[in-house]
Order: structure tokens, then C-alpha cells, then sequence
């Protein structure tokens, strides 16, 4: 799901909050992973959001939607790795386009990678 940035972005964290732990509610056992839009935020608001994800019981953070901003950054996936405990995965997501992009990712702590462009990004890989 995506989170409701209105309503984030006007101090409703308890709406967010809601909003989350019904989502949780609902999938029950599926993965649920919730998307924040990091290229929106702040990182004072990444964390927030971070952790209001982690109380929820989501299976992921996943950093965007790909439509809106930046998308995943190294520098925003490390900082949501810090502010996340373990039981919380992450998933960078947008404008993920070259293998060294993924490594990077991968190498700042996401756990799973959200891509378009995973036929270009495969055939950089060296066969050997």
C-alpha cells in the first residue's frame, strides 16, 4: 500500500497509523509492504514514517512507487536501515536501472530491489 502523504504531511500520524495496522489487519499473513515515498519527505519525516510502518507489524518499508521523485537513494536506504529494527525489511524501489545501482542498494541494507529495467540490469551481468 501506499501511505497517505496528505494526510502524513499534515501531522495526522494517527490516521497513518490506523491506516497501516488495518492494512496489516486485512492481509493477515500475506507480505505487506508499505510504501512511504522517500523522495516526498524529509529525512526527519523518513523516520518517522519508518517507524510507524515498523509498529504496524508491515513486512517492508519499500522506499517509492517509482512515479514521484527521485526514488531510491543509498542515502535514504542507510537511513532508513538505522532506524529500522530487524523484523522490518526494506525494499528500494524507483529508478533502479544498472547493476551497480542494485549492488548499491543492496550493499546500503535493502533486502529486496524493485525494478523495470531487470532485462538490462541481467544482461550487465558478466557470464562466466
Amino acid at each position: 500500500m501506499v501511505m497517505n502523504i496528505g494526510f502524513f504531511k499534515d501531522r495526522k500520524l494517527k490516521a497513518v497509523a490506523n491506516e497501516f495496522e488495518e492494512a496489516k489487519k486485512m492481509t493477515a499473513d500475506a507480505i505487506l509492504k508499505i510504501i512511504i515515498e522517500t523522495s516526498l519527505l524529509s529525512k526527519n519525516e523518513i523516520v518517522t514514517a519508518c517507524k510507524t510502518v515498523e509498529a504496524s507489524g508491515a513486512d517492508f518499508v519499500k522506499t517509492s512507487t517509482g512515479s514521484s521523485g527521485a526514488g531510491a537513494t543509498v542515502e535514504n536506504i542507510i537511513l532508513i536501515q538505522n532506524t529500522l529494527g530487524s523484523e522490518t525489511l526494506i525494499k528500494a524501489s524507483g529508478q533502479i536501472n544498472t547493476l551497480e545501482h542494485v549492488q548499491n542498494m543492496l550493499d546500503a541494507g535493502a533486502n529486496r530491489i524493485g525494478t523495470s529495467s531487470s532485462i538490462i540490469i541481467m544482461n550487465e551481468i558478466p557470464m562466466t
